[in-house]
């Protein structure tokens, strides 16, 4: 049986991490932010995986990490739905690359 509550707070924990990048990085204040900017998309990044670990530290101690989706696809949901940028799966890998020393 599913555990409803528990699902909930997953949903719950996927809108917040991405509200926490978007109220940093969103549409209005980097208009024009491009797929080969990995100075801010490192830092983008970094916001994001500092929020999930944060709260999943904090507020959702009962969800395992590996329960939610990975940083990387956090960053490409985030880049598609707050600046319209959609990735390929080579896009992703080259911009992991060219952050790594970044974050």
């Amino acid at each position: 049986m599913v555990d409803y509550y528990k699902e909930k707070d997953k949903a719950d924990l996927f809108f917040r991490v991405l509200s926490d990048a978007n109220i940093i990085y969103n549409k209005n204040d980097y208009p024009n932010l491009k797929k080969d900017d990995y100075e801010l998309l490192g830092l983008i990044f970094d916001n994001i995986k500092s929020s999930l670990k944060f709260n999943l530290e904090g507020k959702y101690l009962h969800i395992k990490k590996n329960e939610v989706l990975s940083t990387e696809a956090f960053l490409g949901i985030f880049l598609k739905t707050e600046h319209g940028i959609e990735l390929t799966k080579n896009e992703l890998e080259t911009i992991l690359e060219n952050i790594k020393e970044l974050v």
